[in-house]
This record gives structure tokens, sequence and C-alpha cells, in this order.
């Protein structure tokens, strides 16, 4: 009988992530004896959505930062990719159900534990994870105790005392004191206190702009939201992969007659999968019930495409279903592919940090001329290059090939 993974989830704002949150996850892997804590800056908390909060792209990164020199510390966007506000139920439930050989640990603040039923869903919670809940020297025991016992009786809860130490240390008042030009170096990690100062986070004129931030409930998301969150979770050189097919998409679209927003969004959101091992897509489509292929059983990298546009639809907001047929098909091509689908393709191969496929020079000439040779090009290039590698070669790009020839020959060209 194999082990479970034991795995912690310490989920919050991190605005920013101090000294307090690594020292109590560092007591929770230690006292539970736990493989893994994994940090997961939540994308936009329910409980403060009327209150203005950092970019994700910082608060991910400052995580990132602090968590990077400790090896059973992990950085996770996990919650970044899931659909709607960031809830715990949500979050959980989707986790064991990609990972159904691991234990997760909740770990909470203590005052957490007796607004528990007031979360959404907190029979979800206690059902899919071990409650860790913190105490500290100024917190009643005895109280606590009463509460695991109400809680535990009424959902058949797994809640455990987390023993931690008391830390006067709390995100707001690093942020006033950052505002107050007060020393906060005992507060924060070194690179996390650099990082706050080069990007001159929490400043004055800082928190005047994100006071001016209206944060809605409504389902439509800006182009700088999907920007940040993108930012967040992509390596940089995919991000700037990302940005260049999303600028090239445009100028494509200008040359062709469609609209350009709406290539860019969809150059913008094309790779938002990306962030994610083959093991995930695999077991992310399979929950999704989005199909796979025996080509991307063999490839699964190629699952990002798909995934990615289920993500437009269900995480970014966009009900646009051009944009997200276009993001779908932009690895191998589509028979019948129509001009947005041509761009996105065409973009994401020719963007200008592309530098190692062949004809890139003429390619690139040509495709603001005619998209349909360009596309044509572009796959015979790469159908050669799979055969000359012995590689997997997806039957749709052969089929695609094979429509843009005939179209090509019918139209003379």
């Amino acid at each position: 009988m194999s082990i479970r993974k034991r795995i912690g989830i310490f989920g919050g704002t991190f605005d920013p992530i101090h000294q307090a949150h690594l020292t109590l996850g560092e007591i929770a892997y230690r006292q539970f004896g736990l493989d893994e804590i994994w940090f997961m800056p939540s994308k936009q908390p329910p409980h403060k959505l009327d209150k203005p909060v950092s970019p994700v792209e910082h608060r991910f990164a400052m995580v990132r930062l602090a968590t990077a020199d400790t090896p059973y510390f992990r950085c996770s966007g996990f919650e970044l990719g899931l659909p709607g506000k960031s809830y715990t139920a949500n979050t959980l439930t989707t986790l064991n159900q990609l990972y159904p050989d691991a234990q997760f640990y909740f770990i909470m603040g203590g005052d957490s534990l007796f607004a528990l039923e007031e979360w959404y869903q907190p029979e979800i919670i206690m059902k899919q994870a071990v409650i860790l809940a913190a105490v500290r020297e100024n917190h009643d025991t005895f109280k606590m105790q009463e509460q695991i016992e109400y809680l535990s009786d009424k959902y058949e809860a797994d809640i455990r005392l987390l023993y931690a130490p008391l830390m006067d240390v709390s995100s707001s008042d690093i942020r006033r004191l950052l505002r107050q030009g007060k020393d906060i170096s005992e507060m924060l990690c070194e690179p996390v206190e650099r990082y706050i100062r080069d990007q001159g986070l929490y400043t004055d004129k800082y928190m005047g702009t994100m006071a001016e931030v209206k944060i809605s409930s409504l389902p439509e998301t800006t182009v700088s939201e999907i920007a940040s969150g993108l930012k967040a979770t992509l390596k940089p050189h995919r991000y700037e992969h990302t940005l260049n097919v999303a600028v090239m998409a445009r100028q494509l679209a200008v040359a062709s007659g469609i609209d350009p927003e709406k290539a860019y969004l969809a150059g913008l959101l094309h790779d938002s999968a990306k962030s994610y091992t083959d093991e995930e897509l695999l077991a992310l489509c399979r929950l999704r019930n989005i199909e796979i292929t025996e080509a991307e059983l063999r490839a699964p990298y190629l699952l990002h495409a798909k995934y990615g546009a289920w993500m437009a639809e269900y995480v970014y907001g966009i009900d646009d279903p051009e944009i997200c047929d276009a993001i779908r098909c932009h690895t191998t091509g589509a028979p019948g592919m129509n001009t947005l689908e041509k761009v996105i393709f065409v973009a994401d191969y020719l963007e200008p940090g592309r530098n190692q496929a062949p004809h890139l020079h003429i390619l690139r000439k040509l495709a603001e001329k005619d998209l349909d040779m360009t596309v044509h090009r572009i796959l015979q290039d790469t159908l050669e290059y799979l055969q000359e590698k012995n590689a997997q070669i997806d039957p749709k790009t052969q089929e695609t090939y094979r429509w843009i020839s005939e179209s090509i020959a019918e139209k003379g060209e």
C-alpha cells in the first residue's frame, strides 16, 4: 500500500507575504510531518471584493521569492487557473480530483475557525481536507477545543490545533509602515523587501492608485487583469512570447480586415494553460470532460490549446466562441479555419521572439499579404521538421495541411 503524500495548503492574499506566514508554514510542515507546503495566492478573495488588492503578478512574485530557498515550500498558481472567485471549497474539491493519492491539510488562522461555518460550502471544506487551525499564546485554547469538538461532531471533520508563536506581524501593518517610511526589515524576508522597494509598492502614490481601482464582482474581465493573471503564472519567456503573439495578431488582423482587438485578446490568451505540466493537463482535461485524442495521449503538451480555450471561457470570462476556437486550434490548425484562427496560428509561429524555424524572414513578409499561403508554408515546414526528427505528428496537422493545400489549389494560387 502506497503512502499518501501529505500536502499543506496555505492560501491567502499575501499582500505582502511576511515572516509570520513563512513561520506558520514551517511549523505546520514539522508538527504534522508534511511533505510539502503549497503557498497559494488568491486571485480575488470573495471577502475582499470591496477592498483594493495589489495586482496578482506582484503578490505571486513575492510568494515565489519568499519560498524559493525552502525545498519543501512551493509557490502555487493553482487558484489562478480556477473559474470564478477564490472559494476554498472549489479549490480543495478540484485538488482532490486532480491528486487522489494526496492528503491535503488546510492551514487557517485560529480566528477563522469560529467563522468557518459562514464560509462558502463549509461542509465541503471540512470533507476535503484536514483542518489545521493556528493557535497562538493569546488565544483561548479551551474555547478553540470546544469549537473543534462542535465542528467535528456536526461535519465529521478532522480538525487539529497548529501551535504557533505569537508574532505581531500583519500585511496591513507592513503596508502602513512602508507608507510611513518605517523599517520593516524584520517582518519580511530580504528578497521580498527588495522587490517591494524596487517596484515601489505600498507607497502613498501606489496606494492612491489602488484606491482608485474599482473592484467589481461582475463577470467582465479587462485586458489588464488578464495580462496580470498571465504574468503571475507563466514563466517570463512564455509571458514575453504571449505579448509578442498578441501584438502580431493585432497587426495581422488589421491587414486581414478583422477585429484587431479580438485578435489581440485571442493572442494574449492562446498559451494561458502553459503553466501546467503534461500530467496536470491530462488530469484537468479528464476532469472537465475535454476530449483527449490518441495523439494527445502520446504528446500531452498539445492539450494546452484545448485547456487554454476552456480557461479563456471559464477563468477569464471570454464568452466569444470565435476567440475560444482560435485558441483551441492554434497549435495544430484545423480544416476550415476562419481568418481569426489563421491569424492566431500564424502569429504564434512568426512572432518576433521566434528565431529557430526556417524561412521566418520570408514568412513574416508574406503573412500580411497572403494569410493562406503563410499557413500552408508553416504547416509544410512543421511536417517536414517533425518527419525529419521522427517526432509525434498530430493527425489534425496533416488534415489541416491537406485542406489548405486544396483550398489554395481551388483559388488557383
